[in-house]
């Protein structure tokens, strides 16, 4: 009787063993997985102070609107100067 007992028990220890690994593997991935997350949480609160640093000088910066307009307006007259001298190239030879 005790030796059937026995067999019982380790045969019911074996087939407890393969879920028990498996049950270790999956609770490792899962650590793993919250020391990247706790890893990546510190790296995107450092960002985010740095965003904040930056962000609060925005209303301190200068109107940059009508210097931009004038960028626009001085490169559009020098795509027109360009597109006048290439129309005048057009005709002469040696050119395509």
């Amino acid at each position: 009787m005790q030796a059937g007992i026995l067999v019982v028990w380790t045969i019911g220890l074996a087939g407890a063993l393969v879920p028990t690994i498996v049950i270790l593997k999956l609770s490792r991935l899962v650590i793993s997985t919250l020391r990247d997350l706790l890893s990546l949480s510190r790296a995107i609160g450092v960002a985010a102070e740095g965003i904040d640093k930056h962000a609060s000088a925005v209303p301190t910066l200068p109107d940059l609107r009508p210097a931009a307009r004038q960028l626009a307006d001085v490169a559009s007259a020098a795509g027109q100067s360009l597109q006048s001298i290439g129309r005048q190239l057009e005709g002469r030879p040696g050119t395509r």
